[in-house]
C-alpha cells in the first residue's frame, strides 16, 4: 500500500491548505428536505408543536418577520434530524423581554423553570437582514468560525444543549464536558490558543468554545481542523483510523 502523505493525513475535507488547515469559504448546510416554510405565525406554532415538541413557541422578539422564524423552526428541525436524542431536552421556544438585550440567541432555564428553552434574543426583532449582516461582520471580525452562516447560531445553542445531554446537567458551569474535551483535543497547544483557533468568542469560555466548534462542525463546509478535534473529543465524530507510521508522524508533529 502507498504511504500517504502528510496532506493526505490531515485532509478533513477538500478545502484544506498546506498547513492540514481550512481556507475561508462560505459555508451553510442544505435544506431540510421535510420543512415546508409556514406563511402565519399561527402556522410556524402548529409546526412547533407537532413537528418539534414544543410545549409552546413564542416568536415576539422576531416582531413578526417570518424569515426569522421559518429560519429558527426549520434549523432546530435539521438538528432533530441529525441529532434525535436531543429532541426531548428543549421544551419550548421563548421570547424573553429581558436579559438578552444585545443577543441573537441563547439556551437555559425558561422563564417558569420547568425545563431548558431555546431563547430568541433582542437583536432577532431587527429582523432576518440585520440580524445577518451583524453575525456576517462578526465572522468578518474572527468573532464567530469562518464558514458560518446566521444560521449556524442557532446549531451553536444546541452545541450548549449537547453538552448537557452528555454531562446529564444543564449547569453551563459543569466541568466534565467541554474542558475535559478541550483537554483531550488540543494536543501541545494551550486551551486559550486552541480556543482562539477556533473564533474569538470561544475564548470567552471553554463551554462556548465548544458551541462554536459544534456549529462550525455541522454547518460549515470548510470545517477547520480544531473543529474536527473537538468533535471526536466529544464524541460527535468518530476518529479516524492511522496507521502506526502515520500515528507516529502526527505524533511528531503534535496533531494527536
Amino acid at each position: 500500500m502507498k504511504a500517504k502523505s502528510f496532506s493526505e493525513i490531515t485532509k478533513f475535507n477538500e478545502n484544506h491548505d498546506e498547513r492540514g488547515r481550512f481556507a475561508p469559504k462560505n459555508g451553510g448546510s442544505a435544506s431540510s428536505g421535510g420543512f415546508t416554510p409556514a406563511k402565519t405565525i399561527e402556522e410556524a406554532h402548529e409546526y412547533a408543536t407537532k413537528h418539534l415538541g414544543m410545549d409552546y413557541a413564542d416568536y415576539d422578539n422576531c416582531n413578526g418577520d417570518m424569515k426569522s422564524i421559518n429560519m429558527i423552526n426549520e434549523q432546530i428541525t435539521k438538528v432533530y434530524e441529525k441529532y434525535p436524542e436531543l429532541k426531548d431536552q428543549v421544551h419550548c421556544i421563548e421570547s424573553p423581554m429581558s436579559g438578552l438585550d444585545n443577543a441573537i440567541m441563547a439556551v437555559g432555564p425558561d422563564t417558569f423553570g420547568l425545563g431548558n428553552a431555546f431563547k430568541i434574543g433582542s437583536k432577532m426583532n431587527e429582523g432576518y437582514s440585520e440580524a445577518k449582516k451583524m453575525y456576517d461582520e462578526n465572522v468578518e471580525y474572527g468573532f464567530h468560525p469562518k464558514g458560518t452562516t446566521l444560521e449556524s447560531a442557532v446549531w451553536h445553542e444546541f452545541g450548549h444543549v449537547y453538552e448537557f445531554k452528555t454531562v446529564g446537567d444543564s449547569s453551563v458551569y459543569l466541568d466534565d464536558g467541554s474542558y475535559k474535551w478541550i483537554d483531550e483535543a488540543r494536543g501541545n497547544q494551550t486551551a486559550h490558543v486552541f480556543q482562539n483557533y477556533i473564533s474569538k468568542y470561544a475564548t470567552i469560555s471553554r463551554q462556548e468554545a465548544f458551541a462554536e466548534a459544534f456549529a462550525e462542525y455541522n454547518t460549515s463546509r470548510t470545517c477547520r481542523y480544531e473543529a474536527v478535534k473537538l468533535m471526536q473529543a466529544a464524541g460527535v465524530s468518530k476518529k479516524p483510523s492511522y496507521s502506526a507510521e502515520e500515528e507516529e508522524m502526527l505524533r511528531q508533529l503534535g496533531i494527536i
